[in-house]
């Protein structure tokens, strides 16, 4: 499980293989190399560095496969925040953003 932020510092939650995860345990997105896609097909962001999500303005409408989302798991997240020590506050100090990119999308604005 490797935890996820949006470059602006928001904790966004958890990548579990090719799968992406909110903090709140809903299954938003499904990893192609380091794009992301959500459940209709659409691009939602990409990774870059160690766990920032990011979105390149110039692929917004690109598209791929949709998939069917798993079932929500909230109890599972809270347990593995605990774990891992991130207990309150687990946002960090975003960063700036250059050229095409601008922040991914914060878990409350993807259905």
């Amino acid at each position: 499980m490797d935890w996820m932020w949006t470059r602006g510092g928001t904790l966004f939650g958890y990548r579990e293989g090719d799968d992406l995860w909110t903090v709140d345990g809903r299954h938003v997105g499904r990893f192609c190399g380091v794009e992301i896609y959500g459940f209709g097909g659409n691009y939602l962001g990409e990774l870059k560095g160690s766990g920032l999500l990011v979105r390149n303005k110039a692929k917004i409408s690109k598209h791929r496969n949709g998939f069917k989302p798993h079932l929500y798991r909230a109890g599972r997240i809270k347990s593995s925040l605990a774990q891992s020590g991130f207990g309150q506050r687990s946002d960090r100090v975003g960063l700036a953003m250059y050229g095409n990119y601008e922040d991914f999308p914060r878990p409350d604005e993807l259905l």
